[in-house]
């Protein structure tokens, strides 16, 4: 979805729903598909800061054996609870 939002509800700057949606799946391990058309350099230029960030990144690829799970969603305010991991595992 990262990229593929567009102006709706009121939001003009959607890249505040592009952050959240690409940092939602990264902490939850899943994989990191791109999904729009990376031709387009205005919708490009708008993710690159995010699909580059390190630390999201970085987030995603501490695989803690299972992706954690979502243990609450209330006003609007999702909360998870993330696998336990081992520094010392090899991955």
């Amino acid at each position: 979805q990262t990229g593929n939002f567009m102006p709706q509800y009121g939001i003009d700057d959607v890249s505040i729903m592009d952050q959240t949606i690409f940092s939602s799946w990264a902490i939850s391990s899943n994989p990191l598909v791109l999904g729009f058309d990376v031709t387009n350099k205005t919708t490009m230029d708008r993710v690159w800061p995010i699909i580059t960030n390190n630390e999201t990144l970085a987030v995603n690829q501490q695989w803690g054996g299972h992706p954690g799970r979502q243990i609450s969603y209330a006003n609007y305010t999702v909360t998870y609870e993330l696998a336990e991991t081992d520094p010392t595992a090899e991955t």
